[in-house]
């Protein structure tokens, strides 16, 4: 039964700009090539993805045109690589613009290269690397704010939605935000709450033991 729900959680597919490789999907050893850095400047480094191409990051304050048609990205945080087991049903779950930003130390640099390397990454999903050398005190602290506002800082839509990368989202989501209103969303003081549901904890917990295995029976529950 594990292994069959292990199945169905990996098998989610979505295809965005390949119609060979899935989003997420394993690609052929050797294909793609990311190397590490290790040039830790006062021991802070950020690598800049989108798709599995890197890009140069700047911090130049990026905003929409008055024209730029409406969208919605989806941005998300991550305490270190081992988030990244949910990325496929992420981008399977939200089918639009996504930045992701993983907070990581200079130690899992190469586990998240690794991630980039054997992953197909479709170019509507930006990932940004924000590595800390481990010999930084600071280095166990997560900075989830500082985190947000970077990944805000790299959105090229209209608007954003601050998600979670634990969440399950129906599969109707990004469809069913661009279908809001249009009085919302050209408003300057309008907020829009995606409502959010929890599992009962012992339903859930009593049947796995890691955030990864739990992962497979919320994606049994949500199927929607």
């Amino acid at each position: 039964m594990r292994l069959k729900l292990r199945d169905q959680f990996y098998n989610a597919s979505h295809f965005s700009d390949s119609a060979i490789y899935c989003d997420g999907c394993d690609l052929p050893r050797g294909l793609k090539h990311v190397r590490t850095v290790q040039n830790y400047k006062n021991g802070l480094l950020i690598r800049k993805f989108v798709g599995n191409e890197e890009v140069e990051y700047t911090d130049t304050p990026w905003f929409p045109s008055n024209d730029q048609k409406f969208d919605v990205t989806a941005i998300a945080t991550a305490f270190g690589y081992n988030r990244l087991f949910a990325l496929r049903q992420f981008m399977y779950r939200y089918q639009g613009p996504i930045v992701l930003v993983i907070y990581a130390t200079s130690t899992q640099e190469v586990h998240l290269v690794r991630y980039i390397s054997t992953h197909f990454i479709p170019k509507r999903v930006t990932i940004l690397f924000y590595l800390v050398s481990r010999y930084l005190k600071s280095s166990t602290v997560f900075p989830i704010n500082r985190l947000r506002n970077l990944a805000i800082r790299n959105i090229r839509t209209t608007h954003f939605l601050i998600l979670d990368m634990d969440l399950r989202l129906s599969l109707n989501t990004y469809k069913e935000v661009l279908s809001l209103p249009q009085f919302l969303y050209q408003s300057n003081r309008s907020a829009v709450i995606l409502p959010v549901f929890f599992y009962k904890g012992k339903q859930i917990l009593a049947h796995c033991s890691s955030t990864e295995s739990c992962s497979y029976l919320y994606a049994m529950f949500n199927r929607l």
